[in-house]
């Protein structure tokens, strides 16, 4: 009996032993996860302000580039100039903290996750209206100008940030339903975005072949009126 007792508090103490050791392995491969995504978006984040701040910029600058499209990808850049300025700082502060303190304040966990769900909440949706506007124009070019014009591309913009901020506030109300739809709008988007760029691309790659058909084509055109002019000038000297 005592054999058996010593036994299972043998097992007992090394099952001990082998749960907190793989409690730290977690907790250390966790921190070191923590550390290096810290550090690589506190690397990531100025490059990302500067270069999302000289495409606001020179849209904003020259009047020439204030098209449809060029209104989209300003809206795009804005969002990621937001994420560069306040979701990466915050996300690095929230990172570092949790593994300097094993703590982060409430108000924190707020601010990423706002900015979060916001900014790219805005980034998928301008990606998709981006998708359906290059559709648009390559398979409808007459009809473009009918349906794109820079007053509703705006209004889709405005209208953009409004419902994601919307939507984000819902997050928060610990509605399942509201979540739920969060979720739905943008898988719905993703799968549109996906699908615009599968038919894109063969329609793409079809004018690339005939772009390259028509440069052979020139290419040999003048070839033979090269070879015609050395002809000529061969005789002519004859």
């Amino acid at each position: 009996m005592k054999t058996s007792s010593i036994a299972v508090e043998t097992s007992r103490s090394t099952t001990q032993s082998d749960s907190i050791v793989r409690q730290t392995n977690i907790s250390s491969s966790y921190l070191t996860t923590n550390l290096v995504t810290g550090v690589l978006n506190a690397l990531l984040s100025p490059c990302a302000v500067v270069a999302n701040s000289l495409i606001v910029i020179v849209i904003i600058k020259k009047p020439s580039l204030r098209s449809p499209l060029n209104l989209l990808l300003g809206c795009l850049a804005v969002s990621d100039l937001l994420v560069g300025l306040f979701v990466q700082p915050s996300y690095v502060a929230f990172r570092l903290g949790e593994n300097q303190y094993k703590f982060v304040p409430c108000a924190l966990r707020l601010f990423y996750s706002t900015g979060f769900f916001i900014c790219y909440g805005v980034s998928l949706v301008t990606l998709c209206a981006i998708s359906c506007e290059r559709f648009i124009a390559l398979f409808y070019p007459l009809q473009y100008y009918h349906y794109i014009r820079y007053s509703r591309v705006l209004k889709l913009v405005i209208f953009i940030w409004i419902i994601n901020i919307f939507l984000t506030g819902l997050q928060w109300a610990h509605n399942k339903t509201a979540r739920g739809i969060h979720l739905v709008s943008w898988t719905v988007l993703l799968l549109t975005a996906v699908v615009s760029q599968l038919r894109i691309l063969p329609l793409i790659r079809r004018h690339q072949r005939q772009i390259k058909r028509h440069r052979e084509h020139l290419f040999y055109q003048r070839t033979g009126a090269s070879l015609m002019q050395i002809k000529h000038q061969d005789t002519d000297t004859k």
